[in-house]
């Protein structure tokens, strides 16, 4: 009996072997032949080793997966009653940005929830920068530094801010700090419970799937957030399969293509979600 239990135990340690070595083999081919820079990390959530990673550690612009960081702060304040998610922000017609997708009608008041909600469903860059501007940029670096315990992440202009671009001032994120940042959430370390299952609601209910959603058409339970800039794209996030839960991060960086590389990223998406398909 016992001898059956060690050999039914060795069979699928060797199983999840080959597996991953598939895995591992059929992401490196794709990465190879693409010849871009890339930075990927899978792991599940309270695993001791990552299943894959890949220049996990690099330090990048972090365009707008930032943002998840932002939210957090901003959060951490409605949890220390330093403001409400219902207190009413004033968006003047300054503040607005050409490229919002939700501020047609001009300035106005919102809530400091729907702002929340717009930085990350649509990654709206005018929400960002009023929530920027009322919590503070070194409070939410305070909060980066001190709570998250990140070490790659920093915040240091607003969004689209070519001037302070120009002069050398860059937010910085790697993958390793996101995947201490959503474990954190999705273990709610951080925040209250409450607080916690409104972030990863929001997370869930993303609008941007056209890079590790690109080519996956069943449906996906992931809450995630995209960013892309010039010569670069990121999507990073916790993916529920059968309520096992997994961080997928993917960054292409240096691209070969000036708009990033959304398909490679897609491709590689594809391959990782098939993976966790067939494991559970």
């Amino acid at each position: 009996m016992t001898q059956n239990i060690v050999f039914i135990i060795l069979k699928l340690i060797f199983k999840e072997k080959v597996i991953v070595e598939s895995l591992t083999n059929d992401l490196e081919k794709i990465v190879k032949k693409s010849e871009e820079n890339v930075s990927i990390l899978i792991k599940k959530l309270n695993s001791l080793t990552p299943i894959y990673s890949y220049n996990n550690k690099i330090r990048l612009i972090s365009a707008s997966i930032i943002k998840v960081q932002i939210m957090l702060a901003a959060l951490n304040e409605v949890k220390n009653n330093n403001i409400s998610l219902d207190e009413k922000i004033l968006v003047e017609d300054a503040d607005i940005l050409d490229d919002s997708e939700v501020f047609d009608n001009g300035k106005g008041f919102y809530t400091l929830y729907e702002l929340i909600n717009w930085m990350i469903i649509v990654s709206d860059n005018t929400a960002t920068n009023v929530i920027i501007k009322k919590i503070g940029m070194s409070k939410i670096n305070e909060y980066i530094l001190n709570t998250l315990e990140l070490k790659s992440t920093v915040l240091q202009r607003y969004m689209l801010d070519n001037k302070a671009r120009g002069n050398g001032f860059e937010n910085y994120t790697c993958q390793e700090d996101m995947l201490n940042t959503f474990s954190k959430l999705f273990n709610k370390e951080i925040l209250n419970n409450e607080l916690c299952d409104k972030a990863i609601q929001i997370l869930y209910n993303q609008r941007h799937q056209n890079q590790i959603m690109r080519y996956i058409y069943t449906p996906v339970k992931f809450a995630h957030k995209t960013g892309y800039l010039e010569f670069l794209n990121h999507d990073v996030g916790v993916m529920n399969i059968n309520n096992k839960y997994y961080y997928v991060g993917i960054s292409v960086y240096n691209s070969t293509m000036k708009e990033g590389n959304k398909r490679l990223v897609g491709i590689l998406g594809k391959v990782i979600y098939n993976y966790l398909k067939e494991k559970n």
